[in-house]
C-alpha cells in the first residue's frame, strides 16, 4: 500500500518487493470457450507497458544510439577523406553532407539521452516507492500500534 503508483504493473512489482518465485510446471487443459479474442497488438501494448512502467532501461538506450551515430559519422568522414585523397570526389559535397548529418543526429541523440537520464531520475522519484520494506518485526509485541 505504500507504493502509490497509478499505473501499476503488478507482475514487476512482486520482484521489486522481494517475493521469491518458482516455476510450476503443469499441462494446460484445452480451451472450452472457443478461440481467444485477445489481439496480438493488445498483448504487445501490455508488454510495452510492463517495460515502460517498471524500468528506465529504454531511456538508457538513447545516448547509446547517439554515441553510435556519432562514431559512424567519424568513420564515414575518415573513409571519405581517404577516398578523396586516393580517388578524387565523384559527387561534390555529397559525402560531407551525409557525414555531417550523421554527426549532428548523433549529437542530438546524445543530448536527448542526457535529458532522458534526468527524466528517468524524476520518474524514480515521482513513484515514491518506500526506501525499504520490513519483512518481519521482532521485539515490538508489547508496543501499542497507533
Amino acid at each position: 500500500n505504500a507504493m502509490r503508483e497509478r499505473n501499476r504493473m503488478m507482475r514487476t512489482m512482486w520482484g521489486w518487493i522481494g517475493f521469491t518465485s518458482a516455476p510450476v510446471e503443469h499441462e494446460r487443459a484445452p480451451r472450452h470457450g472457443g478461440k481467444s479474442t485477445y489481439a496480438f497488438a493488445r498483448n504487445v501494448r501490455f508488454a510495452l507497458n510492463g517495460i515502460i512502467a517498471s524500468s528506465v532501461a529504454p531511456l538508457k538506450l538513447i545516448p547509446l544510439f547517439g554515441v553510435t551515430l556519432a562514431a559512424i559519422s567519424f568513420v564515414t568522414m575518415i573513409v571519405l577523406a581517404v577516398d578523396w585523397v586516393m580517388f578524387g570526389v565523384p559527387f561534390a559535397g555529397y559525402g560531407t553532407i551525409v557525414a555531417l548529418m550523421l554527426l549532428m543526429f548523433g549529437l542530438l541523440f546524445l543530448f536527448l539521452g542526457i535529458i532522458s537520464e534526468y527524466v528517468g531520475m524524476i520518474f524514480e522519484e515521482v513513484r515514491a516507492r518506500p526506501s525499504f520494506i520490513v519483512a518481519a518485526e521482532h521485539g515490538f509485541e508489547d508496543l501499542v500500534r497507533a
